[in-house]
């Protein structure tokens, strides 16, 4: 969804937000908790900050537009204007949701690639940040890597030695597959004192 915007600190670190009242607080609570849950719903079933980018520039900027009014709300910390935001925002998100469905538009499938480390840590890759919210939902997978982030780790990997000598065994035996990477000993290691 969009992006929220940091209210920016005051002069001491413990005044950064400021509420008329008690109650403004817990409306203020209660309104963005009720927010959270519906785009945390949106968000698993369309992705992160993929679905304004499904509709008309005219709709994505009148929800943009919705969502400054909300960050204003709550800089100010007002309890009603924020309640008034959220369901005015909420209502945006439905109004979003529907369209791109009209458009035809497809929810992202969460499909995900796993393999456990040989150290035990389960680790996922799909296809781009869209999909990452509706992967992470079980707590099960340890990192989540997108395709582009896999592709920039291999690139690194193909422009050090040991990648250019994988690249090369690849090369010549056809299905050559890499069972474990070993770190490379570092000269202080090889150089040090000798026990006896």
């Amino acid at each position: 969804m969009a992006k929220r915007q940091r209210v920016p600190k005051g002069k001491t670190s413990r005044d950064w937000r400021f509420y008329p009242s008690e109650r403004d607080a817990d409306k203020c609570r209660a309104a963005l908790a009720t927010y959270d849950a519906v785009v945390r719903a949106s968000e698993v079933k369309w992705g992160i900050d993929r679905l304004p980018l499904l509709v008309e520039a005219e709709l994505r900027d009148r929800f943009w537009a919705q969502m400054e009014l909300l960050n204003a709300a709550l800089e100010k910390g007002s309890g009603v204007e924020v309640e008034e935001a959220v369901a005015a925002t909420v209502r945006g998100v439905q109004a979003l949701e529907r369209r791109a469905e009209e458009l035809g538009a497809q929810p992202v499938t969460g499909e995900v690639w796993e393999e456990t480390t040989p150290n035990g840590a389960v680790v996922a890759v799909c296809r781009d940040a869209s999909e990452i919210a509706k992967i992470r939902d079980d707590g099960r997978i340890d990192r989540v890597y997108t395709m582009s982030e896999v592709a920039a780790i291999v690139e690194a990997w193909e422009e050090s030695k040991p990648g250019q000598a994988v690249n090369k065994v690849k090369s010549l035996f056809d299905g050559a597959t890499i069972e474990s990477v070993k770190p490379k000993a570092v000269e202080s290691d090889l150089n040090d004192e000798i026990p006896f």
